[in-house]
């Protein structure tokens, strides 16, 4: 069984054709350097969706490292699955706080018995439909599948930044051992996709996208129903991850979907150094972010403009 894709420095290199690139000597991270507006300077951020690794104390090494390489600061979110890990041995960065509950699936636990009611109602009307459902390996020419529908949810949520991603990045992302799609197709068409990534112990879902006709079939439902059915035979547990935004909100109909299958909760961290103090100080002044609760302050009006469109 291949090492998880997030636990390797090759998933972060798979953003080499939307940043500069610094590969760790340390953990197995790549972090991706971006530009500061107005000001000649750039800073680290982990890959998206998060940073996970074996061992956390070997990240904070290597976040310290990152000192000498001349950015003025790193932020990342980490796993889910991984909190005790991440709060025993990350709790000495500068920001290291709760970020955003993740929903689970645990397969030691009967996780049909935990469906909500109206997902069973759900899946009933689906299943009166034409539509069937595939799973399959991934190669690089099923970013020609994925592409198309990943705009679909882009222009439906305004999504842009890193998570917008581009059809060189599903691409790269697509031939990494460990990647499985989840189709829903009606017909020969295929109208809902969702890449996963796992090795033997956790899943989690990676990317989901589908057409305007996928929404009115409830296409959605009879992906994940198959995805939990396909995982429950090979991993421990999977990651459905939390809710749109930077933020928690339970009446999210994204939080509320992926409640419905959810039979545990667990939560990423926010973490993040101040690699140039100084420096950090200057742009946090001139970027009238000096009290921002945000990390990095000098961001904070970056990340406030993507909030309603964040789908993780």
């Amino acid at each position: 069984m291949p090492t998880h894709p997030y636990k390797t420095s090759d998933y972060g290199g798979t953003f080499r054709s939307a940043f500069a690139l610094h590969r760790s000597r340390i953990a197995p991270v790549t972090w991706m350097k971006r530009p500061i507006a107005g000001a000649d300077a750039f800073d680290f951020t982990g890959p998206y969706p998060c940073v996970a690794v074996a061992d956390y104390r070997a990240l904070a090494d290597d976040v310290e490292a990152l000192r000498g390489v001349g950015g003025v600061s790193v932020v990342f979110v980490t796993n889910a699955f991984d909190e005790t890990a991440v709060a025993r041995d990350l709790g000495g960065l500068t920001a290291c706080k709760p970020f955003k509950a993740h929903n689970l699936v645990q397969f030691h636990k009967p996780w049909r018995k935990h469906l909500s009611a109206h997902h069973l109602r759900e899946l009933r009307l689906a299943r009166k439909g034409p539509l069937v459902t595939r799973i399959s390996t991934t190669t690089v020419e099923y970013a020609a599948t994925f592409w198309p529908l990943y705009q679909v949810l882009v222009a439906r949520h305004g999504i842009t930044g890193i998570q917008a991603l581009s059809r060189d990045i599903v691409a790269a992302q697509c031939v990494l051992p460990g990647v499985v799609a989840v189709e829903v197709l009606d017909g020969n068409e295929v109208i809902a996709s969702s890449l996963w990534v796992h090795d033997e112990r956790e899943a989690h879902i990676h990317l989901h996208a589908q057409t305007e006709k996928a929404y009115a079939l409830g296409a959605s439902y009879l992906l994940y129903e198959a995805a939990l059915d396909h995982f429950s035979n090979c991993v421990d547990q999977v990651d459905l991850g939390g809710g749109a935004g930077l933020s928690d909100d339970p009446e999210d109909g994204l939080s509320r979907f992926k409640r419905g299958w959810s039979n545990a909760t667990a939560r990423t961290y926010l973490c993040g150094e101040i690699l140039d103090p100084d420096r950090y100080r200057f742009l946090s002044e001139t970027h009238g972010t000096t009290t921002s609760a945000f990390f990095p302050r000098y961001r904070a009006s970056e990340l406030l403009a993507i909030s309603s469109a964040a789908p993780r």
